[in-house]
């Protein structure tokens, strides 16, 4: 895979994220997550360290409105061999997030293995 495409098969799975996030699409989430994947940070004063599924249950349960045309922006993308760091900053139920992705290739397709988030403080 040339760095051009290796670049927009990460973006299209950081697509994925973020969409399967704002929408509360499992399938999305699921296609870009691995099965093993956790998602990490602080939120309302605790620590939240969540599996892929309960991360899942977490934003189904939080979405009440799915947005069709979420914003989110790609501040940077590193990739070293067969893994890859991405900064993505985006707005989910009108909170804006720092995510810190890490992704491996595997079985042909870039998968996120690791989120760690911060809110941004309002400002």
């Amino acid at each position: 895979m040339d760095t051009t495409d290796t670049f927009a098969a990460i973006g299209a799975c950081v697509r994925d994220y973020v969409l399967g996030m704002c929408r509360a699409d499992p399938d999305l989430i699921r296609r870009a997550m691995h099965e093993k994947a956790c998602s990490i940070g602080h939120f309302d004063g605790g620590l939240e360290w969540d599996h892929r599924e309960a991360f899942i249950a977490t934003v189904r349960a939080a979405v009440k409105t799915p947005d069709p045309d979420p914003w989110f922006r790609i501040n940077a993308i590193t990739v070293t061999g067969d893994t890859a760091v991405v900064q993505v900053e985006d707005i989910w139920l009108g909170d804006h997030y720092d995510d810190t992705l890490t992704l491996l290739h595997h079985d042909g397709a870039w998968v996120i293995v690791s989120k760690v988030f911060r809110l941004r403080p309002s400002d």
